[in-house]
């Protein structure tokens, strides 16, 4: 009965010591899982530029001009809280559309043009933009809105891009560029790209 009792105890002891190091064994592995497991990095979200809100058709009034030369006539889409003015002459038309100081100039004449390249591309014999804003126009052209820094922020360029790939300063309409006052009103911008966004040939 002795050697029984004491046989039981040693196996419970036995028991117990074995299920101690089990537990504690379990608790390390699940440690260093926690510990080496690699963190699922979160998604990386790029901000959105708002879309401009489009100007209603019925607040639009269709302008008429060019057809200089070799150049295209054309017809333009304001916003009626814009004016414009039309100058002709022996070879030249020139339309300049306005609103609160800010002008669109598009002059059609005799005279020669120029490359445009952007920043990121090999230098060339061109006028460098260091910021600019494309605008897709749905009759087939694409242009760029562009300043440098010899013109500060109160003038932009805008280029029209070839079939090459390339972006001149003569477009199909003629020479491009929009004034602004020294504070730039993004609203004003957005509708001036719009106007220029609905230029098509006549």
């Amino acid at each position: 009965m002795k050697y029984l009792l004491a046989t039981i105890s040693i196996l419970l002891l036995i028991i117990i010591i074995a299920g101690g190091a089990f537990y504690f064994g379990q608790q390390s592995a699940n440690q260093s899982k926690e510990m080496t497991t690699t963190p699922s990095p979160s998604p990386f979200v790029t901000a959105q530029t708002p879309t401009p809100e489009l100007i209603q058709e019925e607040n639009l009034k269709t302008i008429k001009a060019g057809g200089v030369l070799s150049l295209s006539s054309y017809s333009i889409a304001i916003p009626l809280d814009w004016t414009s003015q039309r100058q002709q002459g022996d070879g030249f038309d020139e339309l300049t559309i306005t609103k609160q100081g800010y002008k669109i100039k598009i002059y059609q004449a005799a005279f020669g043009g120029g490359g445009c390249i952007y920043v990121g591309e090999p230098e060339a014999f061109y006028t460098k933009y260091n910021t600019f804003v494309e605008i897709q126009n749905p009759n087939g052209f694409v242009f760029r809105r562009g300043q440098n820094e010899s013109t500060g922020t109160t003038s932009w360029t805008v280029c029209q891009k070839d079939t090459d790939g390339n972006y001149g300063t003569i477009t199909s309409f003629g020479a491009i560029t929009i004034n602004n006052s020294a504070t730039i009103d993004e609203t004003i911008m957005s509708e001036a790209d719009q106007i220029l966004a609905s230029l098509k040939k006549s």
